[in-house]
């Protein structure tokens, strides 16, 4: 009948286990540090020109696709982009 019990109570015991550990702990994770978010921050707010000229391909492409769908569906044309391209 022991391992019947066991097998039984075992997870929630297991469960009950952690979740006084964590209550004692006081957390469960530690802060991360925002130091390389910040440095990534002011490097885009300095030197945007590399990442921006990554996207400019993307944005265009979806322009386009964007502006195909709404002329298929009879929207008025919006000058997103200069005529000619």
């Amino acid at each position: 009948m022991q391992f019947d019990r066991r097998a039984i109570a075992g997870p929630a015991l297991a469960a009950m286990t952690a979740l006084g550990a964590v209550l004692i702990d006081g957390h469960v994770y530690g802060i991360p540090n925002p130091a390389p978010l910040l440095v990534c921050i002011v490097w885009l707010g300095v030197y945007p020109a590399p990442v921006l000229r990554r996207m400019e391909a993307s944005a265009e492409r979806l322009v386009h696709t964007v502006q195909a769908g709404a002329a298929a569906q009879g929207a008025p044309q919006t000058a997103l982009l200069p005529a000619g391209e």
